[in-house]
């Protein structure tokens, strides 16, 4: 699965991560999205796969810090 980490990028820089990585990859989801403690960073991610209609979920229940995007919701 590929994956990309969002710590130590900007906010305003890893929003143009985010939705350049998913959409480059989304004939081959699911990806995992590093978002780390950040609740803030978290919430980009989330806003950015909601709006396209992808879907995610947390890569482990006890790791809130990494998310992994899917073609919906389930």
């Amino acid at each position: 699965m590929k994956s990309v980490d969002l710590h130590n990028l900007p906010h305003d820089v890893a929003e143009r991560v985010v939705f350049n990585f998913i959409m480059n990859n989304c004939d081959e989801l699911p990806v995992e999205i590093i978002t780390g403690k950040s609740e803030r960073m978290r919430q980009i991610v989330i806003d950015i796969v909601e709006r396209y209609e992808f879907g995610y979920h947390y890569s482990k229940f006890s790791n809130v810090g990494s998310l992994v995007i899917t073609e919906s919701s389930w």
